[in-house]
């Protein structure tokens, strides 16, 4: 894999470092780690929206009482 240098402050370099030791990971795995954390967040914002604007309809609710009795027995 070739290797790239990026200029971040050396505060945020130093943060980076720190939250990758106490999290056992290399500076590489915790970067990797935070984007697949954010890649995830966004998911499951999309799911949140997509539930937010396409509510429940009949069918749903009936099948939730089905379930609900199932259950029950």
């Amino acid at each position: 894999m070739a290797m790239v240098t990026i200029d971040i402050p050396q505060e945020l370099h130093e943060r980076l470092r720190l939250a990758a030791m106490s999290n056992g990971r290399s500076l590489e795995q915790h970067i990797e780690r935070l984007l697949d954390d954010e890649a995830r967040r966004q998911r499951f914002d999309a799911v949140r929206r997509a539930m937010a604007t396409t509510p429940p309809d009949a069918d749903y609710f009936e099948s939730a009482a089905d379930w609900q009795a199932d259950r029950l027995l």
